[in-house]
């Protein structure tokens, strides 16, 4: 198992009758290093840490023993920010991927996940995890590292204006005379 996951043990009795019977409610669990594997009274094993445990039932001076292999631990989802965002066309915007593992950490993916776009007529999405928007649209933007993917929605707005350029600049006009001016938005 993963280093924070669980697994749940079950005992059975195997008799000289040739009979077996569930001894789950009725054995001892033990666990020979509990740094690696912790058991409880119901036989659910919770791996704590890196390495190689032996579980093992008592029921009547009878002992059943199994090793418990705690692995790192495992990525159990994909976290996408922002979750829905909105990028005007033409400008661009850095996207996080953050992972969340079976023992309750952690860890940004941002440079190591693989970013993809489903609509990349409508923004791409480099490897470093930045949007740049192409035509306004909507589109989902997916991360992915080994099985497990996260995604966010991403909707591509019309251009918006960022500056106006008046021309021409610094005009010198005699009193009493019109000077045309021209106010050009740049988006």
């Amino acid at each position: 198992i993963a280093k924070g996951a669980k697994l749940q043990l079950n005992a059975v009795g195997y008799y000289d009758d040739e009979t077996t019977h569930a001894l789950d409610a009725t054995v001892t669990w033990q666990t020979s290093r509990s740094a690696v594997a912790a058991i409880d009274a119901q036989g659910n094993v919770t791996g704590a840490g890196v390495g190689v445990a032996q579980i093992s039932a008592a029921y009547e001076g009878v002992k059943g023993v199994t090793p418990v292999t705690v692995g790192l631990p495992a990525l159990l989802s994909i976290t996408v920010a922002p979750n829905q965002s909105f990028l005007p066309v033409g400008d661009s915007a850095q996207l996080t991927a953050t992972g969340n593992f079976s023992d309750g950490t952690i860890q940004n993916l941002t440079q190591s996940a693989t970013w993809s776009s489903s609509a990349p007529n409508f923004a791409t999405i480099n490897s470093a995890g930045r949007a740049s928007g192409l035509a306004v649209g909507s589109t989902t933007i997916t991360a992915v590292s080994g099985t497990t993917q996260g995604t966010a929605a991403l909707a591509v707005t019309s251009a918006v204006l960022v500056s106006i350029a008046v021309t021409p600049a610094n005009p010198s006009i005699a009193a009493g005379n019109t000077q045309s001016l021209t106010a050009t938005g740049i988006d």
